[in-house]
């Protein structure tokens, strides 16, 4: 995932973006993560926890304390100016 050979990706949460239909994650090692579809748990997430990000059959999916199956997908760095809605 961003260039590298792993299909794995342990981060803390830096910030987040929340709307009615969707999430973004700002990670704390630089990347950004929307929310596709809906996902199982609490969606309780806020900033400091812990993600691991996983690929599967082409599709990523995060997975958190209280968070289980959501599909995401990174964000071009262009895209993710303050504010910005997916």
């Amino acid at each position: 995932m961003g260039g590298g050979s792993s299909s794995r990706v342990t981060a803390r949460v830096a910030s987040l973006d929340r709307w009615p239909d969707a999430m973004v994650l700002h990670l704390d090692n630089g990347q950004v993560w929307q929310q596709v579809g809906r996902a199982s748990g609490d969606l309780s997430l806020r900033v400091g926890d812990g993600v691991t990000i996983e690929k599967h059959l082409g599709s990523y999916w995060l997975s958190a304390a209280h968070v289980s199956n959501m599909q995401v997908r990174l964000k071009p760095q262009s895209l993710t100016g303050a504010g910005a809605r997916p």
